[in-house]
């Protein structure tokens, strides 16, 4: 019954792990909503810190494009940052770290935040299902260069059977009750919204808004 939930979309903190995704300073000037997307994505590694997710991260190649902006990696372990220069995050590095997890808590499914939504959030995706995975993809977590590469991106990720979430949905969702012991503390990572990452966007077949 608890695999079918989670296959359906439910989010349990003991069964979850958060990719967090190349959000590396030298990609600041060119990515859209940069600041919004790292925000949000320092809420989701408090909300795994307060609710023991673990967390594993990838730099694409820092050697030449720097490390994890300082606001992240300062919460980040440093043995779970991992660099790669292949577009995906499953490099054998995370697989055998997945694997790891697996052992020890039944992780089968993955959130996932950063950068490029039509590169490295695609090729991730693809792989964590084709491997059985469940994944969410937090949409205002995730970013581009440009906009259209970004809302693409999630189409077709949806369209491959990836639920396409928010920060907050996320967070309240692994909370699951407001009577949680650290619901307060839950509470304050969405006290603040932040600016729209233009999620919904006018169709121009229908006129209908339709969510990405």
């Amino acid at each position: 019954m608890e695999d079918n939930a989670r296959k359906l979309g439910q989010l349990i903190p003991e069964n979850s792990v958060l990719f967090v995704c190349d959000l590396q300073e030298r990609f600041a000037p060119s990515i859209l909503h940069f600041d919004t997307i790292v925000s949000n994505a320092d809420r989701m590694i408090q909300m795994s810190q307060v609710l023991h997710v673990p967390i594993i991260t990838t730099e694409q190649y820092p050697k030449g494009l720097g490390n994890t902006v300082a606001a992240l990696k300062c919460h980040l372990h440093e043995k779970h940052i991992f660099s790669k220069t292949r577009f995906t995050m499953m490099i054998p590095e995370v697989e055998n770290r997945l694997e790891e997890l697996r052992t020890v808590r039944n992780v089968d499914t993955v959130i996932l935040v950063g950068i490029e939504t039509h590169v490295c959030i695609i090729a991730t995706c693809q792989d964590l299902i084709q491997k059985g995975y469940n994944v969410h993809v937090v949409a205002d977590a995730c970013s581009s260069r440009t906009q259209t590469d970004r809302q693409l991106a999630l189409e077709r990720m949806k369209q491959i059977g990836a639920f396409i979430n928010s920060t907050e949905s996320v967070i309240l969702s692994l909370a699951g009750d407001a009577a949680h012991p650290q619901f307060k503390q839950i509470q304050t990572l969405i006290k603040t919204l932040n600016p729209s990452t233009d999620l919904v966007r006018e169709s121009s077949k229908d006129g209908l808004k339709c969510l990405l």
